[in-house]
């Protein structure tokens, strides 16, 4: 059964023992993609994942927790295609171009050897945790941590990948998250459940907490630059101990 996301003064008691445990969450992926090249290089070289962050309660009704979107972007596949990186990245979004600005060498094109080495990289995809978002009652619990893990578990199984991440504060990008692919009711109703406008103002001393938040994870911070990298040949801590560590 699915509701609609409870407001603030109907959440559940949140020291009720087990009631928001890790295995009380699931996440339900959506991904489009052609059969074969449509010309449009942000569909054929770039995978966007997308969906909801469900909760089961007691009696097994699921509502809404949150959503996600991951982007995966096929470097290796692209510039074997004849498709540069930088043309692929750049003319996706600000974002994969300042990921792009941070991640490769102007003068090879390649990703950057001391990044390559550090991360050991072998697999030729980017894996981008684009947003994770949770409505209130479901904040502070590593739930976001569990569904960033379980993610990576399904989109990147192969050691030799880059999981990359821009942490910033939720109320910066309100509404950044909603999908076209989704029901739109849905998607507004959710986007102003978020609460954005409770949430403690921006500040240098907000992004260092979130930089420490995704380290738990395993993510650590590429040079000075505002990107957070992984390697999925490292091991990372278990989803169940994300949410232990959290109580």
């Amino acid at each position: 059964m699915l509701t609609t996301p409870r407001g603030p003064d109907e959440a559940p008691e949140a020291d009720e023992p087990g009631l928001f445990d890790l295995a009380s969450y699931s996440i339900e992926p959506r991904m489009e993609t052609f059969l074969t090249r449509s010309g449009d290089l942000s569909m054929d070289f770039v995978d966007q994942i997308e969906g909801w962050i469900h909760w089961y309660d007691r009696d097994g009704i699921r509502e809404r927790a949150g959503r996600f979107r991951v982007l995966v972007f096929r470097v290796e596949q692209s510039v074997l295609s004849g498709c540069r990186a930088y043309l692929l990245m750049n003319g996706h979004s600000p974002m994969a171009s300042y990921l792009h600005s941070v991640l490769f060498d102007k003068r090879t094109g390649e990703i950057r050897e001391p990044i390559a080495d550090r991360y050991r990289l072998t697999s030729g995809r980017i894996v981008v945790l684009d947003s994770i978002e949770l409505l209130p009652q479901h904040r502070s619990r590593g739930v976001g941590l569990g569904v960033a893990a379980r993610l990576i578990d399904l989109i990147a199984p192969e050691s030799g990948t880059l999981v990359a991440l821009i942490p910033g504060p939720q109320q910066c990008r309100a509404g950044y998250g909603e999908s076209r692919h989704r029901d739109q009711e849905a998607e507004r109703a959710l986007t102003a459940a978020m609460q954005y406008d409770d949430l403690p103002p921006d500040s240098p001393a907000i992004r260092r907490q979130l930089v420490r938040h995704w380290a738990r994870l395993g993510f650590t911070r590429i040079g000075r630059s505002g990107v957070m990298g992984l390697s999925t040949s490292d091991g990372r801590p278990s989803i169940r101990l994300l949410g232990e560590e959290a109580v």
